[in-house]
């Protein structure tokens, strides 16, 4: 008797053995391959999260460009208060500012007679971890100034007064420390635009 049932365990167990499934090791290899896929989705998904906001920086720094060039070609306000638009740039900021020239010198002033203080139309915040890592002509402290005087509109780098001689002024925005996350906006001294 002992002998049947120990021939009918062995079939049983046996039996067992042929049915399909999965073992542990296939298990742990099909679990380290879904990981692995899924830290490098994650990883890429935050890296296109840092350059959308990159590019989404550079976007409006274009289209705040565009903005002050047409308030200064329309002549919005210019007669009342304002002799020229412009845009000044400081590096290492995460903002800028869009203001209207009352003392004609094409360079934003903030400080001084408070008559002849240019006046902020707007501040510009860029997204969060974006800076104004360079800009190009600098002056001091370390900034960029971008005017547009109408009708034409002249645009003045830096300048109280006389046309540019630079041919161009660049802005580069930089995402935190990353020196491979940045996007350059360069304007001509005709006034045309672009993003590298």
């Amino acid at each position: 008797m002992w002998e049947k049932i120990k021939h009918n365990f062995k079939l049983r167990v046996s039996g067992f053995g042929l049915r399909g499934g999965f073992t542990l090791i296939e298990m742990l290899v099909v679990l380290f391959v879904v990981a692995v896929i899924s830290s490098l989705l994650i990883a890429s998904y935050r890296t296109g999260q840092k350059q959308y906001a990159l590019d989404e920086a550079a976007q409006n720094l274009v289209s705040d460009l565009r903005l002050v060039q047409s308030m200064a070609m329309s002549g919005t306000g210019i007669y009342q208060s304002y002799y020229n638009y412009g845009i000044y740039f400081k590096k290492n900021a995460s903002s800028y500012q869009l203001f209207g020239d009352k003392d004609n010198d094409c360079f934003y002033t903030s400080t001084g007679n408070p008559s002849q203080r240019d006046t902020v139309i707007e501040t510009t915040q860029l997204p969060q971890n974006v800076i104004i890592a360079q800009v190009s002509p600098a002056v001091t402290p370390p900034g960029l100034h971008v005017c547009f005087a109408p009708p034409a509109p002249t645009t003045y780098f830096n300048q109280v007064n006389n046309p540019s001689s630079v041919p161009q002024a660049s802005i580069t925005i930089r995402y935190g420390s990353d020196a491979a996350l940045v996007k350059t906006v360069i304007i001509n001294s005709a006034g045309a635009v672009k993003v590298q």
